[in-house]
């Protein structure tokens, strides 16, 4: 969309774009509003309170932080930043703070609808068409927008990932485990905020000339032909109400979590149905959670906490079941364990419960620096000297990496394993890093 925007060569075009990201943008504030515009009162702040709205300041900013300042400008990153007061008016009439954790669980879902509005109207207003994302990148690009151009402004994308990944690295190697999902959202914001240069002083140049200058004529007529599409796609949207866009919301949240919340139910019927109003996602939401197991059951309407509540399936429930059984069941062999000198008493247990502990299931719980990686490389050399193959699969590539540097085995993902790069050996030991 930002390519879209900055390198079109038909003024009107680049105007409807930002027009398109005005409405998105107000749509995401306004469901923001409506479900996290709230202050608490009462004892430990029990009970939501209704305000007047939120009080905000909007900017509307043209690029990302240009990772070569004085030598080129920034990459074209059509965006708006958008500060919202820590204030609020109750229906008392007096102000209090935000709900700011309720703030923080509803922006996912904000920018889910950001995005299908913005899709929408730019479908409506341009007749766009767009791509089918795949499993990697959840968001939509237009269809036939060069993937090189795409590649060539994103440059301070890679600057980030870069310095993330240094830090996942290091993270890794202090902390001996893989962070979890909300260590890893932190990481990515200091890599953010390490990475950026220094913001120099705009000027009144145009930028949409320098942007269309990086551009070959090849890449500018395609750029300015992908409106108008006379069969516009919508990159595998599903009508509401369908059986077929229930078991897709359901199938993206089982790949990600075992219990969700209204929230998340919501943020992904946006990026799937045809027909992106609140009012059709919200009715979607309840359509698909009737379907669901509620693992919380709370009836006090008046002190309830409705986008708390965690849902989950039978789908969940039966995939649990299947592990829990499956760790119970005795293990079709067992392997003399290798005690190496300078295994505590502590390790040589864990390497005994690995090798011949009886059952095809072994956790092994420990902090970092316990010496878990000394008893797994123990365990693993076992298995090897009775000749049955070892496979080590990690959270993160960083992950497999000091994996395979502590221990000399080979190690590789769960996405790598998903995704069919990796087969599991038959009759052999899977190691799992960071299975919790």
């Amino acid at each position: 969309v930002s390519v879209l925007w900055a390198t079109a060569s038909d003024r009107g075009v680049r105007a409807t774009v930002v027009a398109a990201h005005e409405v998105a943008v107000s749509a995401g504030l306004a469901y923001l509003e409506a479900n996290a515009g709230h202050t608490r009162v009462g004892r430990n702040g029990v009970r939501r309170m209704v305000t007047s709205g939120f009080v905000i300041a909007q900017f509307r900013h043209r690029s990302a932080r240009s990772t070569r300042p004085g030598e080129r400008v920034g990459d074209p990153q059509l965006h708006s930043h958008c500060a919202i007061l820590n204030r609020v008016r109750g229906v008392d009439g007096r102000w209090r703070t935000l709900d700011g954790e309720a703030i923080y669980r509803h922006a996912h879902a904000a920018g889910a609808l950001y995005a299908a509005v913005l899709e929408f109207e730019l479908s409506d207003r341009l007749a766009v068409s767009w791509a089918v994302p795949d499993g990697r990148v959840p968001m939509r690009e237009i269809a036939s927008v060069p993937g090189g151009v795409i590649a060539r402004f994103s440059l301070r994308r890679e600057q980030v990932l870069t310095h993330f990944e240094r830090l996942l690295v290091e993270w890794t190697a202090v902390h001996g485990r893989s962070p979890t999902r909300a260590e890893r959202a932190g990481m990515l914001d200091e890599a953010t905020v390490r990475s950026r240069s220094a913001k120099r002083k705009g000027n009144e140049t145009d930028l949409h000339d320098h942007w269309r200058a990086q551009l070959t004529p090849g890449e500018q007529t395609v750029i300015d032909t992908v409106t108008g599409c006379q069969l516009a796609t919508d990159g595998g949207r599903m009508p509401a109400g369908s059986v077929k866009l229930a078991e897709a919301v359901l199938g993206s949240l089982h790949e990600q979590r075992a219990w969700w919340t209204r929230i998340h139910v919501f943020a992904e019927v946006a990026r799937l149905v045809q027909d992106p109003t609140v009012e059709t996602i919200e009715l979607e939401v309840e359509r698909i959670i009737a379907g669901c197991l509620d693992l919380e059951p709370d009836r006090d309407h008046q002190y309830a906490q409705v986008d708390k509540t965690k849902f989950t399936s039978s789908v969940i429930k039966a995939a649990e079941e299947r592990v829990l059984t499956a760790a119970g069941q005795p293990a079709p062999w067992k392997v003399d364990p290798l005690v190496t000198v300078g295994l505590g008493d502590d390790q040589v247990e864990a390497v005994g419960a690995i090798c011949a502990g009886g059952y095809q299931v072994a956790t092994v719980i420990g902090p970092a620096g316990a010496g878990k990686t000394t008893m797994l490389t123990a365990a693993a050399e076992s298995y090897r000297h009775a000749d049955r193959p070892v496979t080590v699969l990690t959270l993160s590539a960083a992950a497999a990496r000091v994996v395979t540097e502590e221990t000399g085995l080979p190690a590789s993902t769960i996405a790598a394993w998903r995704v069919g790069q990796v087969k599991l050996p038959r009759h052999g030991l899977v190691i799992i890093d960071e299975v919790s």
